[in-house]
This record gives structure tokens, sequence and C-alpha cells, in this order.
């Protein structure tokens, strides 16, 4: 496997959640999709996962770009609205940043555009309640953003990190389901 082409990628979360990653070539881009990534920019395809290692240890050193992203923090990302154009001047700035910093270039770069992939219909999502730590989850599935599954039960949107429901059988009920939604707050001032 680590003989096979991978790319080196920048995928971008929310606005300061730049990410530097590989993933296999022939996996397109099911990694992106997997880590719930909303643009990216597939940057350049190596002949080896050694080699594109190489590129992605080099990128991560510069500040303000990250390995890894916690699962526990993609569902506040995700409550955040995209705005497209803000999310690719971020990624314009960091090749920018790397050109400079590194001396590299990626003239094959290629933009993807995974928020297509989630299927939200342009909902709203800031305010989805978090049913982390739930062990019921209810709702007609609207979107797997990542390890995110979001749900609509009784005209309410609900986050489950659906890793935590892996290995449990799963049962459809007609009708109500109890269910403990987290209260929400609301402030006037």
């Amino acid at each position: 496997m680590n003989q096979n082409p991978h790319f080196v990628y920048l995928a971008y979360f929310a606005p300061e959640v730049i990410k530097v990653g590989i993933s296999q070539e022939e996996r397109g881009i099911r990694r992106l999709l997997e880590q719930g990534a909303r643009l990216a920019v597939k940057l350049e395809t190596f002949a080896s996962a050694l080699i594109a290692r190489q590129y992605e240890a080099k990128i991560a050193g510069l500040d303000g770009i990250i390995e890894m992203v916690a699962a526990s923090k993609k569902l506040g990302m995700i409550k955040q609205p995209l705005d497209t154009a803000a999310a690719e001047q971020a990624l314009a700035d960091t090749l920018i940043r790397i050109q400079q910093k590194l001396g590299l270039d990626f003239p094959n770069r290629t933009l993807i555009m995974c928020d297509e992939y989630f299927h939200t219909d342009g909902r709203d999502l800031s305010s989805v309640i978090d049913m982390t730590g739930h062990k019921t989850m209810a709702g007609v599935v609207i979107s797997v953003i990542g390890s995110v599954l979001i749900t609509d039960y009784d005209g309410q949107l609900l986050a489950y990190n659906v890793k935590k429901f892996i290995g449990y059988q799963a049962q459809t009920i007609d009708g109500a389901i109890n269910i403990e939604i987290p209260s929400t707050q609301l402030a006037l001032f």
C-alpha cells in the first residue's frame, strides 16, 4: 500500500482550521469526505506514501497548519456556515505561505468542493443539537459530514458521532420515540 501513489492535500474545515494530510490516490476524495473537510486542495500526487509523508511533514511544520482535527471539535465547526469564497481565499493564502516559507510550488493542484457531497441542501446547521453521549439515535438522516451524522427529529436537527454506534444493531420504530434532547437557551438583549 505504501508503494502506491499517494497525494498530499490541504483540507479546510472552518476559519483558522486547515489540515495537511495524505491519502492513497486510488481512494480519490473519500479520505477528505470521511474527515468532514468542507473544501480541499489536492496539491500533488507522489509515487509512494513515504515521499508524500515527507512533504506533509514539511508543510505541517508551518504555523496554522495542523495534522489532525479532533472529532470532538468537528461538530462546532459544522455549525459554522461555509463561506466558500473565504475558504478558497484561506487555502490560497496558505499555498502562498507554503511557497514563501518552504519554496514549494504545486502547479498541478486541484480544488475539491467537498461540501456538496454532504447533502445539507442549504440547511442552517448553526442550531444543530449535540447528541454526543446519547445511546439512542432518532430522526430521519439528512446528512453525514465526516463522522457526524445529522438527523431531523420533530423539526430539530440532532448531531451524533456515528462512530459511537458502530457494532450496534439498529431498528426502525414507527411513531414517536422518547429521547432526552438537551434544552437550548435563548438570550434576549
